[in-house]
């Protein structure tokens, strides 16, 4: 039997929600209003679909300057979804991990993508924060989403986002 990779329109999860539609993004202020200081890829998490396909959610952990740190979780083709969605002379400067049909779920594979994702989201992120204005860079990180929470004063963890000040303590 052949694999196939992830596949958005099969499920409905809240863990790994596609973008949100462009007219509720705010993506200039997003990106312009957060001095990003480091996004990582801790874990990632192989789970199965209600129709019993299988994909792997990564975990990016955002950081930013004044300390506010929140995680969201994508699956791969979201990643694939927003380098598409970058203008095409950003996308040739920084080739995104190949799709894989057979043996994406492996261990082994799964790790090494993990780590090519993190090294391309590093990449992304060194780029001029001008080049990025417009693009869904914000929101595919969770930057919109924070802003609203941040600036609402609703503290409460979402589905998509876990969001916390550096240096406290999670609540149980």
């Amino acid at each position: 039997m052949i694999e196939t990779e992830e596949d958005d329109t099969s499920f409905n999860t809240t863990n790994a929600p596609d973008l949100p539609p462009p007219e509720s993004r705010g993506r200039k202020r997003s990106m312009s209003d957060l001095n990003i200081q480091s996004v990582t890829i801790p874990t990632f998490q192989t789970q199965q679909s209600q129709n019993n396909e299988k994909f792997t959610t990564y975990s990016l952990c955002v950081i930013t300057l004044d300390g506010d740190e929140w995680s969201v979780y994508r699956r791969y083709s979201q990643f694939l979804k927003l380098h598409n969605s970058l203008p095409d002379e950003l996308r040739n400067e920084m080739p995104m991990p190949p799709k894989r049909f057979q043996g994406h779920l492996t261990d082994v594979f799964v790790t090494k993508r993990k780590q090519e994702l993190q090294a391309y989201i590093h990449t992304l992120l060194a780029v001029d924060k001008n080049r990025l204005i417009g693009t869904d860079v914000g929101s595919f990180l969770g930057c919109d989403l924070h802003s609203r929470k941040k600036n609402s004063g609703n503290n409460k963890p979402t589905g998509l986002s876990n969001s916390r000040k550096k240096n406290q303590p999670r609540s149980r």
